[in-house]
């Protein structure tokens, strides 16, 4: 499939939601292939942009199967597809990241290697909507509002769970941030570098996030805190 759409950054700016996972399960599998059919068409219509979109089958062995699959040729060897490979894999266990690939996580702009963990904890949730024994439809998505597919999916007896996947990061990423600045000396600069910012953008976002510096934010009493404290994931 040829996407003619803008590329997601311009899409951002004009009021596109970027890289919301969606993963759609159905009352009747069989609704499964129609559902693609149905995105594609939404995706002709400018409705909606499909980056990447797979139908699979998880089987009773745990096999993860794909049967119909989807994506823009703009977006071909970059992060979105490695969100579905991803995803396939925690669906799957080993054979689902066998079949579906993670290599692709890290070919595109929009990810590195700080983003692993981040990216596996924010699909786990939407992977378990993915039932032993039923078929599904994945895909990564621009839309400027949820209302298009849900009601579309809806009409055929689907259920959406949805994530966006770059806030995920983004949160997990600041969680990370906040507990190293409550729970260790580490200088700032270097907490920036391991969560994966550079300094002055960190600054910028955690000002915007908490209303304080991180120095404020490292100095001020727990319960002039803007969030709980956060553990370090070990």
């Amino acid at each position: 499939m040829t996407n003619k759409h803008n590329a997601p950054n311009q899409q951002a700016t004009d009021g596109w939601s970027t890289y919301n996972v969606i993963a759609v399960s159905f009352d009747d599998d069989r609704n499964a292939e129609e559902a693609m059919t149905l995105l594609k068409e939404l995706d002709a219509q400018e409705r909606v942009v499909i980056q990447q979109a797979v139908v699979v089958e998880r089987r009773n062995d745990g096999q993860v199967v794909e049967a119909d699959r989807t994506e823009s040729t703009l977006m071909l060897g970059t992060a979105s597809g490695g969100v579905i490979g991803l995803l396939i894999g925690i669906i799957g266990g080993p054979l689902g990241m066998l079949i579906g690939g993670a290599g692709g996580l890290y070919a595109g702009a929009l990810f590195d290697i700080h983003d692993a963990g981040e990216m596996e904890s924010a699909l786990a949730g939407i992977s378990s909507s993915v039932r032993v024994g039923r078929t599904a439809l994945l895909a990564v998505v621009t839309e400027q509002s949820a209302d298009v597919i849900d009601t579309s999916m809806s009409g055929l007896g689907g259920t959406v769970l949805r994530r966006s996947v770059l806030d995920e990061i983004q949160n997990r990423r600041l969680e990370r941030v906040c507990a190293l600045l409550r729970e260790t000396q580490q200088p700032i600069g270097e907490i920036s570098e391991s969560c994966g910012y550079d300094g002055p953008r960190l600054k910028v976002l955690f000002k915007q996030r908490f209303g304080m510096t991180m120095r404020d934010y490292r100095n001020s009493p727990l319960s002039f805190c803007p969030r709980n404290v956060y553990t370090i994931a070990p």
